[in-house]
């Protein structure tokens, strides 16, 4: 009797250490992803105006390029908080880019921040304008920098 008490409490003991170990495993992992999180939006911010003349004057890096049209709305700007790169889209009815954007061929870097791009719109030769490259998709225009200021 005595031996199948100590067996008994033995596999519980197995079982429990099992269970918490499980349990440690599994609090080591959510807090690693949540760093990552914590991290990931820590260097990247984005902000998002319905228009050109919603973005307040003087904000930093949150602002439209030179080139950007007048009637841009549904405006969101990226910025890597590192001096990484910063990503641009907006909607316009203006049909083209001013003179100073030159056509150009599509880049072979991926835009950082991180900007969602169709992958005709990633391979299709855009615009460069000053540092930007700038590619449309319809009344959608996409750019991106890898410079920070």
């Amino acid at each position: 009797m005595t031996d199948t008490v100590t067996t008994s409490r033995r596999s519980r003991t197995k079982i429990w250490s099992v269970v918490i170990a499980v349990a440690v495993t599994a609090l080591l992992i959510v807090a690693v992803l949540i760093a990552q999180q914590a991290l990931r939006s820590h260097y990247e911010e984005s902000h998002h105006y319905d228009n050109a003349a919603a973005i307040p004057a003087h904000n930093g890096l949150f602002v439209l390029p030179p080139w950007a049209p007048g009637d841009a709305t549904n405006i969101t700007i990226n910025v890597q908080t590192q001096g990484k790169g910063r990503s641009l889209t907006f909607t316009t009815a203006t049909p083209t880019l001013p003179a100073q954007c030159v056509a150009a061929s599509a880049p072979k870097q991926d835009p950082v921040p991180t900007l969602a791009l169709s992958d005709h719109v990633r391979d299709s030769a855009g615009y460069r304008c000053a540092e930007w490259f700038v590619a449309r998709d319809g009344s959608t225009v996409l750019a991106w920098t890898p410079y920070g200021s």
